[in-house]
C-alpha cells in the first residue's frame, strides 16, 4: 500500500465517529496508527512519533458518558432503564482528564499532519509538480483550519462559558461547524488519496549492494 494511501485511511477513521451507545466504532487511535506509520513509510520520523502519542491521547474521546432518559410527568427527561419503551439515548457532556486528552489529540494531531503535508508541498515543488503541492498545502490548510480550529474554538467557549463542561456529541449547539470540518476533512482525504501515486509520496529507495557486484553500484529497493 501507498504512504499516502494510509494516512488518507487514517484521517478518514479519525473524523468518522459510529456510536453505539458510549463506544466509537471507528476508534480514532487505529487511525492515527495508520497516518503513523504512513510518516514512517515517507522518512518524516519525528511525524510518525508525534502520531502515534496522538493515538494513545485519542483513546480519550473512544468512550463518551451517556444514560438513557425518558419524558417526566411535567415533561422534563428524568433517567430511565434501556428497556423502557419511551427512552432514549442522551450523551452527557465531558470534562476533567477526558476534555483535555480530546483537546490535546486535536491540538497534536494538527499538527502532525501539518508536519506530514507541508514537508510533501516542499517535495513536490521540488519536483516540479506545482499541482501535487497546491494539493497538498489545500488539504493541510482544510484540516488545520476548517476541521481542527473550530473543535478547539468550541472546547475554548465550553471552557470559558460553560464551566470546563463540553458537549461532544453537538458542540454545544455549533454542530454545523462540525459538519464544515467533516466536509473540509473528505475534501483533504480526496486530495491525498489523488497525489498517492506522484513519485514525491512513494517509500524513499534505498540502494543495496549484491553479494555479486563488486563494483559496489548495488540495486534499488522499497523499504
Amino acid at each position: 500500500m501507498r504512504p499516502l494511501s494510509l494516512v488518507a485511511v487514517g484521517i478518514a477513521l479519525v473524523v468518522l465517529d459510529f456510536r453505539t451507545e458510549s463506544v466509537d466504532l471507528v476508534p480514532d487511535p487505529i487511525g492515527w496508527v495508520l497516518i503513523g506509520i504512513g510518516a514512517g513509510w515517507l522518512g518524516l520520523t519525528a511525524a510518525r512519533w508525534l502520531a502515534w502519542a496522538v493515538a494513545a491521547l485519542s483513546v480519550s474521546d473512544l468512550f463518551l458518558p451517556f444514560r438513557y432518559v425518558h419524558p417526566g410527568p411535567t415533561g422534563n427527561l428524568v433517567p430511565t432503564s434501556r428497556n423502557t419503551s419511551d427512552a432514549h439515548l442522551v450523551y452527557l457532556p465531558v470534562h476533567g482528564w477526558q476534555l483535555a486528552g480530546m483537546t490535546a489529540a486535536m491540538v497534536l494531531g494538527a499538527v502532525t499532519l501539518w508536519m506530514i503535508l507541508g514537508p510533501l508541498a516542499r517535495r513536490a515543488a521540488d519536483a516540479g509538480d506545482e499541482a501535487g503541492a497546491r494539493r497538498m498545502r489545500l488539504a493541510a490548510a482544510a484540516l488545520v483550519f476548517l476541521w481542527a480550529v473550530p473543535f478547539l474554538v468550541t472546547v475554548v467557549a465550553a471552557v470559558v462559558h460553560d464551566h470546563a463542561v463540553y458537549d461532544a456529541v453537538w458542540n454545544d449547539g455549533e454542530n454545523y461547524l462540525g459538519m464544515i470540518g467533516t466536509v473540509a476533512a473528505g475534501y483533504a482525504v480526496w486530495l491525498i488519496a489523488r497525489a498517492r501515486n506522484a513519485s514525491w509520496a512513494l517509500r524513499p529507495q534505498q540502494w543495496v549492494a549484491a553479494r555479486w557486484d563488486l563494483g559496489g553500484q548495488g540495486r534499488s529497493t522499497s523499504q
